[in-house]
């Protein structure tokens, strides 16, 4: 277990602040800046951050080798979904529409596939 070393519980102190920043910074969104272009998707991208951060979390905590390797494929999912819900985000924020640009949308798919 990864809290077996001060580096461990490094790790699980700082994923656990990013937790708690993540939820801050999006209740802030939700009540007071829900009216601005982009809003939804900025909150999609702060859930696929938590998509990413709490299955790192729980690698580091978790006993048994299965349960890690599950738990950093969820991560890695998490760490495709912020990407793409930025580049919504960005686009829907600046309302510049590129996220709809044909090139870039097959772009992403073959992240998503690799």
């Amino acid at each position: 277990m990864a809290t077996d070393s001060l580096l461990g519980v490094s790790y699980v102190f700082v994923l656990g602040a990013t937790l708690l920043t993540q939820a801050g910074v999006a209740y802030w969104v939700y009540r007071y800046q829900r009216d601005q272009s982009g809003s939804t998707w900025f909150l999609v991208m702060v859930g696929a951050g938590v998509v990413w951060v709490l299955p790192m979390l729980l690698a580091l905590v978790l006993q048994g080798r299965e349960a890690q390797i599950v738990a950093y494929a969820v991560g890695h999912l998490g760490i495709i979904l912020t990407v793409g819900a930025f580049i919504v985000f960005a686009s829907k924020y600046t309302g510049t529409g590129f996220h709809r640009n044909r090139v870039l949308q097959a772009g992403l798919v073959g992240v998503l596939l690799a």
